[in-house]
Formats: C-alpha cells, structure tokens, sequence
C-alpha cells in the first residue's frame, strides 16, 4: 500500500503534493473541533445539571438551616425571658 502511495506521490507535481497534504491536515483539524463541539455540548448539559442538582439543593439547605438557627434563638430567648 505504501508503495502505491509513494509511487502516486512520485508521480505528483509539487503544488499538488502541497495541497493534498494541506487537505489531509485540514480535514483533521476539522474532525477535531467537531469532536470538541459535540463534547462542549455534553460539558454544558453536565454543568446544568449539577448546578440544578446541587447548587439550588445547597442553597435551599443554607435557608433550612438559617430558618433553624433563627428557631433555636427563638426558643432560648424564650427560656430565658421566662425565668427571669
């Protein structure tokens, strides 16, 4: 097979051996950043949900405990109002 890639090669201009080779790299680069678009979309579906999943879950877990802080200092305010 390589001999058959070095003889069309050979048998090639320079001009034509250039733009082949561009073609090849092009077509590369091109695979490549299609590849990396498809998994970029996939990143941005991953980060969506971990910030519906965990984000809005810890932020609704700061406002329990806050609401728990606020009842506890209620209920030892209320101790300590009615013994004195």
């Amino acid at each position: 097979m390589y001999k058959r890639v070095r003889r069309w090669a050979g048998d090639r201009r320079i001009a034509t051996k250039i733009v082949s080779v561009s073609l090849v790299v092009t077509a590369i680069f091109t695979a490549s950043g299609v590849v990396g678009l498809l998994n970029l979309r996939r990143l941005v579906a991953q980060q969506d949900r971990e910030y519906r999943v965990n984000v809005v879950a810890l932020a609704r877990m700061t406002a329990v405990r806050s609401a728990v802080g606020l009842q506890q200092e209620s209920v030892l305010s209320y101790i300590l109002c009615t013994l004195t």
